[in-house]
């Protein structure tokens, strides 16, 4: 047949007349060689099952593309924030290769789109989530889900006390706090011994009088370490956090005036051919 098929193509080109001549004599003779030669169809070849089979790394294409295609389709349904998602610990990057016997050099970078992928479609809220999906999660997750640690909360005991700590510079401050008439120990020193400077009483009490409780509660103050000013503002860290154990409603009041935030400037280190941390020696002509 396709030896025919080319005969038919040199008497088309040259014509019958010459088609018996010395030069395409030459030409009959090799095409003779094809005459035992079957026309193979197209089928016979296979079809690459993949879309990503002429890609260098085609099992990790698919699986990106399978995902992809998985979040096109239920990107429309409810999702719940990240805090109240299903915590799942996700295959590291060795587990998943050896999971889907993928031998491809796959980046770290580039496994972290799978997980970010993995991550907006575990976001879908469980109650809406098809089984497709939660196959699909499962098939990328860990054994084991993750341990939720469980978080502690400071209370009262049993006589209505509160304890905190608070921590400024070097000064480590332990206040114990409950509801009386305003009474204040510092190391078994009232507060006028304790801190005879009126700024350090003022940063002190601070806490209390702008939540209007001067008077309401006695606060019994040990505070070691660092100077006044250190051991002031650690114990006001200390008391704010107490006024919160015992009127939880005061929280957003003594967030707004930076109460609960914690300092963790340090004093800056004196520097080799300096007088100080930052001065430097006065410049000299001559």
């Amino acid at each position: 047949m396709v030896y025919g098929h080319l005969m038919s193509a040199v008497d088309g080109f040259c014509g019958r007349i010459y088609s018996n001549c010395r030069f395409i004599l030459p030409i009959r003779k090799t095409l003779s060689c094809f005459k035992d030669f079957r026309c193979i169809g197209y089928t016979s070849f296979h079809e690459p099952v993949s879309s990503s089979y002429f890609t260098a790394k085609e099992g990790f294409n698919d699986d990106l593309l399978s995902l992809e295609s998985i979040l096109k389709r239920y990107q429309t349904l409810p999702t719940v924030s990240f805090e109240e998602a299903p915590k799942r610990l996700w295959k590291t990057i060795n587990q998943y290769r050896e999971s889907r016997n993928v031998v491809e050099c796959i980046k770290p970078s580039e496994y972290r789109k799978i997980i970010q992928l993995l991550g907006r479609i575990n976001r879908i809220d469980p109650i809406f989530m098809p089984e497709e999906v939660k196959e699909v999660l499962d098939r990328y997750s860990r054994e084991t889900f993750v341990k939720l640690k469980k978080k502690y909360t400071a209370s009262l005991d049993s006589l209505g006390r509160s304890r905190t700590i608070g921590r400024r510079k070097e000064a480590v401050s332990s206040v114990w706090m409950i509801k009386g008439d305003g009474q204040v120990l510092v190391n078994g020193k009232i507060l006028y011994e304790a801190f005879p400077r009126l700024s350090d009483r003022q940063s002190l009490i601070w806490p209390l009088k702008i939540t209007q409780r001067l008077g309401q509660y006695n606060l019994c103050i040990f505070v070691k370490g660092g100077g006044s000013t250190g051991q002031a503002e650690a114990s006001a860290l200390a008391i704010s956090r107490g006024l919160v154990i015992h009127e939880p409603e005061l929280r957003y009041l003594l967030r707004k005036n930076s109460c609960l935030t914690c300092d963790a400037r340090r004093v800056e280190r004196k520097k080799p051919g300096q007088p100080k941390a930052r001065k430097k020696n006065t410049w000299v002509k001559r």
